[in-house]
């Protein structure tokens, strides 16, 4: 959500439609969501869940024609009841989408442009950029 709230702010003409909802609680955003029609709402993990149905409020007063909702299997799965609750609807999945997160590389060669990325001597990842070889 946040690099399309990005692209929001830095190419508004790339989504001149967009809504986006918040949720407050204490003076503090505990839940968020954006839609840039025709595609489907995206919420991310709120601060505090019970939130949510706050959320589905929100996004039913504003009428919006909402054809899904995208965001990790709780979220979206903790929307889709509250939605389908509210708004007296029969919601089915159509996708189901894993998000794999790299937590170790053990690769460390070298790439045919002369970058390599690997463990430097503290352990730490290190990256170095070469001139490329002469033709």
């Amino acid at each position: 959500m946040l690099g399309l709230a990005g692209t929001l702010r830095d190419h508004p003409d790339i989504y001149p439609v967009h809504t986006l909802w918040v949720v407050e609680h204490g003076g503090h955003v505990i839940c968020a969501a954006v839609q840039t029609p025709p595609f489907n709402l995206v919420i991310p993990e709120p601060v505090i869940e019970s939130a949510i149905p706050a959320l589905v409020d929100a996004v039913i007063g504003a009428d919006v024609a909402l054809p899904g909702v995208t965001g990790a299997t709780p979220e979206a799965d903790a929307f889709a009841r509250a939605w389908e609750a509210r708004a007296r609807v029969m919601l089915e999945r159509r996708r189901r989408q894993r998000i794999y997160r790299l937590t170790q590389s053990g690769w460390g060669g070298k790439t045919p442009n002369g970058i390599r990325l690997g463990p430097s001597e503290t352990g730490s990842t290190s990256s170095q950029r070469r001139n490329p070889p002469a033709p």
